[in-house]
């Protein structure tokens, strides 16, 4: 449903993004019918059927969908063609309806919120995020072309509260993070700094995160996503691009007469 998508070949800050938010829906899909709205190449379908009893990834790109019935073949997951304006599927079927960083590439936001009340369940629960736009785009002077109607926080929760009487907003930032914690404590300190300074530190809200429904709603605690590996693969394919480009190779052209009259010297 967007042009916008995120490539599982190419690891980045939007890689941990997007992965932290399906992990708060994987742990709202044990045995759950699901739907996620937007689904692209199917990843995040894909991590929720490993625990939903039913999960369906919905996008309105023929081809996208196409490659993604090839990839994920589990049993209880499926990929259809579909538009988030005009979802087909019958009123009052989902448990839980995820819809990831889509709703600001829709040209009608208040008519694809009523079609998704129309098929959650109603005591059924919505998890939707999308950029704020605040600290997205207004402080970092940034224009993203795929986006059609970015959202202020009141502009986002008065969209959701028109159709669920129940929602809890949530922010979402990316940062690079040690955490030492007790189990036993809930609350958390952030702090920010280097060798010269440490400080007290708040995160600004770079997305929003809603959890909504129309009956009450289940605890969603913090929750921080823990990305040393893809980092450090993401560095490992940084490597392999600059030794594959013509400065590199041309370089250790240079240089590769040099380094083998050292070696000989060295003997």
């Amino acid at each position: 449903m967007t042009k916008e998508r995120l490539d599982t070949n190419i690891l980045s800050a939007s890689t941990v993004e997007h992965l932290h938010r399906y992990s708060v829906a994987q742990e709202f899909s044990t045995d759950k019918k699901v739907l996620d709205i937007a689904c692209g190449e199917g990843y995040g379908t894909n991590l929720i059927s490993k625990k939903a009893e039913l999960v369906i990834g919905v996008d309105n790109d023929t081809s996208t969908i196409k490659k993604a019935q090839i990839k994920y073949k589990n049993k209880n997951s499926h990929f259809i063609h579909g538009d988030i304006k005009a979802l087909p599927f019958e009123n009052n079927y989902f448990d839980l309806i995820v819809c990831f960083e889509t709703i600001e590439h829709v040209h009608n936001p208040n008519l694809a919120i009523l079609e998704i009340e129309r098929v959650l369940k109603p005591d059924g629960l919505l998890l939707i995020s999308t950029p704020n736009k605040l600290n997205y785009s207004d402080k970092t002077n940034y224009k993203n072309k795929f986006h059609i109607k970015e959202f202020y926080e009141e502009e986002f929760i008065n969209l959701i509260k028109a159709s669920f009487i129940n929602v809890k907003l949530f922010s979402q930032q990316m940062a690079h993070i040690s955490l030492i914690f007790s189990s036993e404590i809930n609350n958390t300190k952030y702090f920010s700094g280097n060798f010269k300074d440490i400080s007290n530190y708040q995160p600004e809200s770079i997305y929003f995160f809603i959890i909504a429904g129309k009956s009450n709603l289940p605890q969603l605690t913090n929750s921080t996503f823990v990305a040393n590996n893809i980092f450090e693969e993401g560095l490992i394919q940084k490597e392999k691009l600059i030794k594959k480009s013509c400065s590199y190779r041309i370089g250790h052209f240079i240089l590769y007469p040099f380094k083998f009259i050292k070696k000989i010297i060295n003997l």
